[in-house]
């Protein structure tokens, strides 16, 4: 398995016709989503070629068990209760991160994945997306990122 998505409480193929209003409510195909139940994420190293993930409407909070998942290229983390994103500083993959609604008000741990890397072919994250809820946001001057502000 490559690719995992948890929007509240279904587990679609894909994030098509995945939308987050202003308020941060959640639809799928224009059909209101409940919260999911996803919390503990201690289990995901079982899952180590993870590539895609979203763990959209879930009441996840802690992201550590995210840790191990070195190819992971795109995390979508909207609608969550993640307030902190140190954890994700492990993962020299990471490309896309959409935070858009979550308590996160700090991005300046992403300045860098993976602090001390020598690997110059290893991508780095390029975008990082947020919502005007989250703001005042905390964020690097030095950072190589963009950051994509939403409703």
């Amino acid at each position: 398995i490559t690719e995992l998505y948890f929007v509240g409480t279904m587990s679609p193929k894909s994030t098509k016709g995945l939308e987050i209003a202003e308020d941060g409510a959640v639809t799928m195909n224009t059909d209101p989503v409940k919260q999911g139940q996803v919390k503990d994420l201690s289990l995901i190293y079982m899952m180590p070629n993870q590539k895609h993930l979203a763990l959209v409407n879930q009441p996840v909070s802690n992201i550590s068990g995210l840790k191990d998942l070195v190819l992971l290229l795109d995390l979508n983390l909207a609608a969550t209760e993640v307030s902190d994103v140190s954890g994700l500083t492990n993962l020299p993959s990471l490309q896309t991160l959409n935070l858009e609604h979550t308590k996160v008000r700090d991005l300046t741990p992403l300045s860098r994945v993976k602090e001390g890397t020598t690997d110059k072919e290893l991508p780095l994250l390029t975008r990082v997306t947020v919502s005007k809820d989250m703001l005042p946001l905390e964020l690097d001057p030095d950072a190589t990122y963009e950051v994509i502000l939403v409703k």
